[in-house]
């Protein structure tokens, strides 16, 4: 769980040095928020997933997927493709 922090914490800290405008951060925040309910069962199991835009069930997953669908959803960025269009 400790690691999840971290990379929430790091996304965020990202946001302020880049000087990133506001409404691209409350865009990210709602992207990640919009899986509350919806993204149900903690499953750290692993599983081979598609390349690119792969992604486990939307009911499941750890706090990262929540950040990788959040990332898509506001900005079109998928990490699978190291910051490549989805």
């Amino acid at each position: 769980m400790k690691k999840c922090s971290v990379v929430f914490l790091y996304l965020i800290v990202a946001f302020v040095v880049a000087e990133t405008a506001s409404s691209d951060l409350i865009e990210f925040v709602e992207a990640a928020r919009s899986q509350i309910g919806r993204t149900i069962i903690y499953d750290p199991s692993y599983r081979a997933l598609d390349y690119p835009n792969g992604d486990v069930p939307m009911d499941r997953g750890v706090c990262t997927d929540v950040i990788i669908r959040a990332l898509r959803d506001a900005f079109n960025y998928d990490c699978q493709r190291q910051g490549g269009p989805k």
